[in-house]
């Protein structure tokens, strides 16, 4: 009954604003052109991106129209609470009665990159179930305008795009994405045949650094099970006893962790927790593997356009920009992204990306090897949020005094988790 009720309210919402968007006047600005003082529409951009502002803005600069036709303004999401909590209550509020801000620039991994210093806990996003944020038809479809710009979509990696899309087609565009990997100082290591890289196949191993790697890369805490929930059905695609499996897991390895069981593979002068320096001998990568065998790619950075925006051909223009060849190339924009750009056709020899991971040419193909791998392609939730603050950082920290700890918290995060999606 709960859920019936929260459908017909939003529907109505979308009815209302529906009934009004066509009246909603667009906000202008005065500006200062070759032709002198100038009255033009105004397009709002919001970015939870966290990056250097200066490197957007040189970007936006370069929007074809932006500074003549119209004006692109940007505006940050607040980092810390209380800020962050009322500034996304109030633009909640205003999406869905039809207003907000035009285009949407949104880190869907920004949860796991920076902690919030005020409470230790993830920041909150700005849509926390991007799929449903889809079907109650928040975004703006893109179809139509993609199909007449320059920019070659059909280079995008098609798993991203289908993520990113729904049956009224794209409606979120993938700017960059994401796998959890490990990089080795190439050379350090003989890696297994691919047949032997399942996560159980490396934890009954025997290889003391098999069985690290396949606990410790957890950085996206259900990337083990792909996609984690069928929304359509308000389900979970595993069962509270997978997930507690998975939970053991962690439980068992920062344990060792702890006791000084890894210390040998930690001061491996192989092993690197980044990608910060340039080595003389290249990185291999070592992947997170998923429970198909394959690896799961994270939607990183994505783009999207308030379907109530008065100026939707400006919009895309921003858009078309920012996921541009020559911006997702030559521009810093993306570094901070660490994965690699939707566009497939970048990132060769032929079209190098200059801030790619600070890898050489070789290490470069090597980490496309891995991403070759990718068997499904995901928008983070929630879901990973309550997983990773109820039970993975609890198992990080060591806070569980044993095995009925662990069940428990399993048991209560499991429940929360369908609690969620029912409300979702």
């Amino acid at each position: 009954m709960k859920k019936l009720i929260v459908i017909m309210l939003s529907l109505l919402l979308l009815a209302l604003s529906g009934c009004t968007s066509s009246k909603r006047t667009g906000e202008t600005i005065d500006i200062i052109t070759d032709e002198g003082k100038k009255t033009v529409p105004q397009v709002k951009l919001v970015t939870d991106v966290y990056w250097d502002q200066t490197n957007l803005n040189t970007v936006l600069r370069t929007v074809p129209g932006n500074g003549r036709e119209f004006h692109v303004s940007c505006e940050a999401l607040p980092r810390e609470d209380p800020e962050r909590d009322n500034y996304l209550t109030r633009m909640r509020t205003e999406i869905m009665a039809g207003k907000g801000p035009d285009v949407f620039l949104m880190d869907m991994t920004c949860s796991f990159k920076s902690l919030s210093a005020n409470s230790g806990k993830l920041l909150d996003p700005l849509f926390r179930f991007p799929e449903q944020a889809m079907d109650n038809r928040l975004f703006l479809p893109l179809d139509e305008y993609m199909e007449a710009s320059s920019t070659n979509y059909d280079a995008f990696r098609a798993d991203l795009m289908e993520a990113c899309s729904n049956e009224e087609g794209q409606q979120i565009l993938p700017l960059t994405y994401a796998v959890d990997t490990v990089p080795l100082k190439e050379g350090t290591y003989d890696f297994p045949e691919e047949s032997a890289l399942t996560q159980q196949g490396m934890l009954e191993s025997g290889d003391l650094r098999l069985e690290y790697y396949a606990s410790f890369l957890n950085h996206m805490p259900l990337q083990y099970f792909g996609r984690d929930a069928d929304y359509g059905k308000e389900e979970l695609t595993f069962t509270e006893d997978e997930l507690y499996e998975q939970a053991m897991i962690w439980y068992e390895h920062w344990k060792r962790f702890d006791e000084g069981y890894y210390e040998s593979i930690i001061n491996s002068d192989g092993f690197s927790f980044g990608l910060f320096t340039k080595p003389e001998a290249g990185y291999d990568f070592f992947p997170a593997r998923n429970r198909d065998g394959g690896v799961t790619a994270y939607v990183d950075i994505a783009g999207m356009i308030n379907r109530n925006t008065c100026c939707p051909e400006y919009a895309f223009r921003v858009l078309e920009t920012l996921s541009g060849e020559s911006v997702m190339r030559d521009s810093a924009l993306y570094g901070c992204s660490g994965g690699l750009v939707a566009n497939t056709e970048l990132g060769g020899p032929d079209k190098p990306l200059e801030w790619a991971m600070i890898l050489d040419e070789d290490s470069y193909a090597r980490y496309r090897q891995v991403v070759d791998q990718v068997s499904v392609a995901k928008l983070p939730s929630s879901l990973e949020q309550a997983v990773y603050e109820m039970l993975h950082l609890p198992c990080v920290r060591c806070e569980f005094e044993d095995e009925e700890d662990v069940r428990a918290a399993v048991h209560k995060t499991y429940v929360t988790m369908q609690m969620m999606l029912a409300e979702s």
